[in-house]
């Protein structure tokens, strides 16, 4: 737990690496925003899901969920006083709105399970950037800052591996389904915010499409391991060989046309037929029988 780990942003003074212009500065504080804000977005999650756990009185989760805001805590505290040696702010909603489009679809459904799938890919991103920081900037406050952000991260991933896997057997299709939807529209967001600042990226010698490449290979391998897949048996994702997919079509993968022709995908993108409980609010405990799942309360 992080009670094992301590650090605080005191351990590294002088986060911001000496001699660089305002335009190197510019560029880390933009390339940081969405990380700064995906901080507080875990702490805000962690919060709600913390009342949650603890009216089902699941204090295993209570407690390592008091950790997993310690740690979200001192990454915030770190990138604040980064923010303010730079005289500089994170960049705007109105400069990245893909930002607040991905604090929103992490937690806008409403439910604990939802929120953890998105605390996976988060936690994922997280320790692949940082570990480009570390390798990058090594030997310098901010590099070995970055290392032990990357424990932290290590252990909020290991969590959401634990909780999904026990979960999502207890779902029914729809609700898996929307899950692996949830997964593909946050990769998706995370691709756009790569494009958005590729140009600062490269500025401090990080390969965005290197870092976006292997943390999108790194969630498959996740969803796989967890059992989040699209159920689709020609998806890639599952194990289906390329050519055979794109023998039969030429495009990528089954899934959506597949859902289509069957008549399961809405108008809005969503599955069609009778609301899901995963959609609507409730969680999924992995600590209750498959008849609870539908009663448990939200982390909105």
């Amino acid at each position: 737990m992080g009670s094992k780990v301590n650090w605080t942003s005191l351990d590294y003074p002088g986060l911001l690496p000496e001699g660089w212009d305002r335009a190197a500065l510019l560029s880390l504080t933009r390339l940081l925003s969405p990380v700064y804000l995906g901080e507080q977005s875990a702490m805000l999650g962690a919060n709600r899901a913390i009342t949650v756990f603890s009216a089902e009185n699941e204090m295993s989760y209570v407690v390592y969920l008091a950790t997993f805001m310690n740690d979200e805590a001192r990454h915030l505290e770190a990138l604040t006083r980064l923010y303010e040696g730079a005289g500089l702010e994170p960049a705007s909603i109105r400069e990245l709105p893909d930002m607040l489009r991905y604090h929103h679809r992490m937690r806008g459904s409403g439910n604990i399970i939802s929120w953890v799938t998105g605390i996976l890919v988060s936690d994922i991103f997280a320790r692949h950037f940082y570990r480009l920081l570390s390798q990058v900037y090594e030997e310098t406050p901010l590099g070995e800052m970055s290392t032990k952000v990357i424990v932290d991260e290590g252990r909020h991933q290991a969590f959401a591996v634990h909780y999904l896997t026990a979960a999502l057997p207890h779902l029914d299709e729809d609700e898996h389904r929307f899950l692996w939807d949830v997964k593909e529209d946050l990769l998706a967001i995370v691709g756009r915010l790569g494009v958005a600042l590729d140009e600062d990226a490269r500025r401090l010698g990080i390969d965005g499409k290197e870092l976006f490449e292997g943390f999108a290979e790194d969630v498959d391998r996740h969803c796989r391991k967890v059992g989040l897949t699209s159920r689709c048996r020609l998806c890639p994702a599952n194990g289906a060989s390329t050519p055979e997919w794109s023998e039969l079509t030429g495009k990528g993968c089954a899934c959506d046309l597949l859902a289509a022709e069957s008549g399961d995908v809405a108008a809005d993108g969503g599955t069609a037929g009778t609301p899901s409980p995963v959609r609507e609010g409730n969680t999924a405990s992995p600590a209750g029988p498959p008849s609870d799942l539908r009663t448990r309360g939200d982390a909105s």
